[in-house]
């Protein structure tokens, strides 16, 4: 089994004025035997 993530984004508070961006276009992959 592989887990991906492609482009993820986070928004803390967003349309406040505190937003801030925490997560930008965050990529990951994890293979078959890679954590054991």
């Amino acid at each position: 089994m592989i887990i991906e993530i492609k482009d993820l984004n986070y928004v803390y508070g967003p349309g406040t004025p505190f937003e801030i961006k925490a997560l930008n276009n965050i990529n990951l992959q994890i293979e078959e035997g890679d954590l054991n």
